[in-house]
């Protein structure tokens, strides 16, 4: 997901923004797209493998009910914490840095 927004430069173009996958420092907010296809537990959050609780239906796939992929907003408040929300699911969220983890979904 790329982010454009329209700025004033000199190259007379829209700028364009980095996704929260690839760059997301302290105090962002963005529109965020959660995979829910193996369940939703991972995402990819300023270049690196986060993780928030366990949230499947016992065999890896999303909750009974909840999209396959979530559209919702994410928001980081620190360093190690990321929020997540979205009026697709009743739950809100949070991620935590998971940078050695190891995690592929087919």
């Amino acid at each position: 997901m790329l982010g454009v927004g329209c700025a004033s430069s000199d190259s007379g173009g829209p700028e364009v923004q980095a996704a929260p996958r690839d760059s997301f420092p302290v105090g962002s907010r963005a529109a965020f797209s959660v995979d829910a296809h193996c369940g939703v537990e991972w995402a990819v959050i300023d270049g690196d493998t986060w993780h928030t609780r366990l949230r499947d239906d016992g065999n890896l796939n999303p909750p009974r009910g909840w999209p396959q992929l979530i559209d919702g907003v994410l928001s980081r408040p620190s360093t190690n914490r990321a929020v997540f929300v979205s009026d697709q699911i009743p739950v809100r969220l949070v991620f935590k840095p998971a940078p050695d983890a190891i995690w592929s979904c087919m």
